[in-house]
C-alpha cells in the first residue's frame, strides 16, 4: 500500500508542475477491465508472429505473454485463408475446363469448316479406262530433240521422213521449243527407231525417247550424250579396233568407228563415237604407253561438244558465242539536232 501510495503521489506530483497548483485530494486505486471481466492471461510457449510491414518472421521468447483475443484472430484469419484457397482453386479449375471447351469448339470449328469446302468442290476421278483410246494411239510414238539447236518444225519434218519415211510416219508434230514427236504406223518401227543406234542432226545428237504416259516433255533429263571424235595423224598400226578402242576409251566409253575409218579411206584421221557425261571435262590430248613403254601424246578434236551456256542454259555454246548475252536494250533518247540557217546539220554540235 505504502509503495503505491508513494507511485500515485509522484503522478500527482508531475501533474501539478504542469498544472496551476498542488492538489491535496486522495487517491483510489481502480481494477482493470480484465479484472472486472473475469479474463486471464494465457503462456503460449515460443509462438511466431509476423511483423506489420512482412519483412521478416520473429520469433518470440519462450513463455511470453500473449491474450487470448490474439489466439482468436489468428484462427479467424487462418480459417479465411483456408477459404480463399479453396475457393482459388474452384476458379482455376473451371478456367482449364473452360480452356479446354474453348479449344475443342474452335478445331470442330476448322473441321466443319474444311468438310464445307471439300463439299463445295466436287472432285472428277479419271479411271485408267477414260485414258486408255489416248494411251494406245501415242504408244507408237517416240520423243526427240537436237541438243543444242531449236531447228524449226518444217525442217525437222524433211529430216524425219528422210531417215525414218521407210518406217512408216503417221505424224510429226512439235509439243515444244525444238520439242518433237514422231509417231509411226507401228510399235515395231518405233522400237527399230530407239534401238538402232545414235543419230546426229548438223553434228550435233539427236535425244530420242519412247514415249511414256508419264513423262515430262522437256529437255532437262539429259545425263549422257554421244559425240563424234577425231584423232588426227595417228599411226596406221593403232588403227585396228583393239588398239583404237582403248586409245578412245581415256575421252569416252567407245561406241562405235565410222564407215570410213572401218574400210581405211580417210587416212588423214580416225573418226570414232564416244559416250560422254553431260558435265564431263573434255581433254584436248590424251597420252597413251606404246608397245615399246614409251610415253605417246595424241591430239583429240571435237566436232561438237555439250557445252552449256551460263547465260541462256543452252548447250553447244559458250557466253561469248550466245546470242542473249547483250541482255535487255533500254531505250535512250536523243538529244536536239542543230541546224545551220540553210538546213544543213551541224558536225559535232547538238
Amino acid at each position: 500500500m505504502a509503495r503505491g501510495r508513494a507511485r500515485k503521489s509522484a503522478q500527482n506530483g508531475k501533474g501539478k508542475n504542469k498544472g496551476s497548483g498542488l492538489s491535496s485530494s486522495p487517491v483510489r486505486k481502480t481494477k482493470s477491465v480484465d479484472e472486472i471481466t473475469g479474463v486471464s492471461v494465457l503462456n503460449v510457449p515460443s509462438p511466431i508472429s509476423k511483423k506489420s510491414n512482412g519483412a521478416e518472421n520473429e520469433v518470440l521468447e519462450e513463455g511470453a505473454n500473449i491474450p487470448v483475443t490474439t489466439v482468436m484472430e489468428s484462427s479467424q484469419k487462418l480459417g479465411e485463408q483456408s477459404v480463399l484457397s479453396e475457393w482459388l482453386h474452384i476458379i482455376q479449375s473451371s478456367e482449364k475446363e473452360l480452356g479446354a471447351a474453348r479449344r475443342l469448339s474452335w478445331a470442330e470449328d476448322v473441321e466443319r469448316q474444311e468438310h464445307q469446302v471439300s463439299n463445295s468442290f466436287n472432285l472428277v476421278k479419271i479411271d485408267s479406262d477414260d485414258i486408255q483410246e489416248e494411251v494406245e494411239f501415242w504408244s507408237s510414238a517416240v520423243v526427240c530433240f537436237v541438243l543444242g539447236a531449236n531447228p524449226p518444225l518444217l525442217v525437222m519434218d524433211g529430216y524425219f521422213r528422210r531417215v525414218w519415211g521407210k518406217l512408216g510416219i503417221n505424224k510429226i508434230a512439235m509439243v515444244g521449243k525444238g520439242l518433237f514427236i514422231v509417231r509411226f504406223d507401228s510399235l515395231e518401227s518405233c522400237l527399230k527407231v530407239t534401238t538402232s543406234g545414235f543419230m546426229f542432226f548438223d553434228q550435233k545428237p539427236l535425244i530420242t525417247k519412247l514415249w511414256d504416259p508419264d513423262m515430262s516433255m522437256d529437255k532437262d533429263n539429259v545425263s549422257t550424250v554421244p559425240i563424234w571424235i577425231k584423232l588426227p595423224q595417228l599411226p596406221f598400226k593403232y588403227w585396228g579396233e583393239r588398239s583404237l578402242f582403248k586409245i578412245a576409251d581415256m575421252v569416252g566409253t567407245v561406241v562405235k568407228m565410222d564407215q570410213a575409218t572401218k574400210e581405211k579411206e580417210k587416212l588423214s584421221f580416225v573418226r570414232v563415237m564416244v559416250e560422254v557425261g553431260i558435265n564431263d571435262a573434255l581433254p584436248d590430248s590424251i597420252a597413251f604407253c606404246n608397245e615399246h613403254g614409251n610415253r605417246m601424246e595424241q591430239k583429240v578434236e571435237y566436232e561438237w561438244r555439250p557445252i552449256q551456256c551460263t547465260q541462256c542454259k543452252g548447250f553447244g555454246h559458250e557466253l561469248e558465242a550466245c546470242r542473249n548475252k547483250g541482255g535487255k536494250k533500254i531505250w535512250v533518247k536523243k538529244g536536239e539536232v542543230v541546224k545551220d540557217k540553210d538546213g544543213f546539220q551541224q558536225i559535232g554540235v547538238r
